[in-house]
């Protein structure tokens, strides 16, 4: 069957227009950017519907959705969500759900159920626990909670062998589980802000990591980092020793541009690193003076540069 569109986007609308319910054939409807507060019931009559848009609305409750079983994308985001309803795994065919910005406090444990799902994104949001059967989704590659209330990981993260970027920055996670080191397919891991104090031996089993965001933390050692590693930011922790395998991995990279070791103006006094040692393989930010390097800017997340209110400066230190 074709693609059938409805295209509703920013229309000031506060519900959904009667003329969707005449055309049941629809596979793909954006409302998103409107005042809409609640999904109407004749909605299940939109059997072959398989990418909804409600992004940036007032909905509180998306049970009605739950029938549609052939839906395979879902996007929330900014509405006022407080919760995902439990009967939520009955989406069997969802390869992507989107319920960042919402007031949601925890993921029901039927989340789990949806073994097509490719991307999961619930940041800034106030979930206070990954479900402890989140290693089920087997075909999982984005799972993105930045910004919510986390404590800790499930041990069954590890089960997770399809997933290539873990963002879970600005939470309260303490420790990494050692299951982390099953994750083989990962590439980027971000999990700035948040109160780790060291780094289990196993992480460095994560042969295809590329990409490790540890800033702003309470780590004092650097240590048990993949070879493979080539973004590694560590700034805003006090460290007080690294592993001289991870300086001379960085110093050996200095013919590719991508390639950094981010660290803060305080760890690179405490650990004697200087920029002649590495080229622009070293990135340094001074936190105190609340500066950083244009060039710099892009590989900091905003939400910290907004935090330390870091300005932009052209000349390196």
């Amino acid at each position: 069957m074709p693609t059938q569109l409805l295209n509703f986007k920013d229309q000031s609308l506060t519900e959904f227009p009667v003329s969707i319910r005449e055309n049941s054939q629809i596979t793909n409807l954006n409302l998103d950017n409107n005042k809409i507060s609640s999904i109407p019931e004749w909605v299940s009559e939109l059997t072959n519907l398989k990418v909804l848009y409600l992004n940036s609305n007032q909905i509180d409750n998306i049970e009605a959705l739950t029938i549609l079983s052939n839906l395979e994308v879902l996007h929330l985001n900014q509405n006022r969500l407080h919760s995902i309803p439990d009967n939520i795994g009955t989406l069997t065919n969802l390869k992507s759900l989107f319920v960042n910005d919402n007031y949601i406090t925890s993921l029901p444990d039927t989340i789990c159920n949806l073994s097509q799902l490719r991307k999961l994104t619930a940041a800034q949001n106030g979930i206070t626990d990954i479900p402890s059967g989140i290693g089920q989704l087997k075909q999982l590659g984005v799972l993105n909670l930045f910004d919510n209330k986390i404590t800790t990981i499930p041990e069954s993260i590890g089960e997770l062998s399809s997933l290539d970027y873990l963002q879970l920055g600005k939470n309260k996670i303490s420790q990494l589980p050692e299951s982390i080191g099953n994750l083989h397919s990962i590439t980027s891991f971000e999990i700035f802000s948040n109160k780790l104090k060291d780094l289990p031996p196993q992480l460095s089993q994560l042969k295809e990591l590329k990409n490790f965001n540890i800033g702003d933390n309470n780590i004092t050692r650097i240590e048990n980092i993949p070879a493979n590693v080539r973004r590694l930011s560590i700034y805003a922790n006090p460290v007080d020793h690294i592993d001289p395998s991870i300086i001379n991995n960085f110093k050996e990279s200095q013919k590719d541009p991508y390639d950094y070791l981010f660290i803060d103006s305080e760890q690179a006094a405490a650990l004697k690193l200087e920029k002649d040692q590495f080229g622009l393989q070293l990135k340094i930010t001074n936190l105190n003076a609340q500066k950083i390097f244009w060039q710099d800017e892009k590989d900091m997340p905003p939400e910290l540069i907004k935090k330390w209110e870091l300005k932009r400066i052209i000349k390196d230190f």
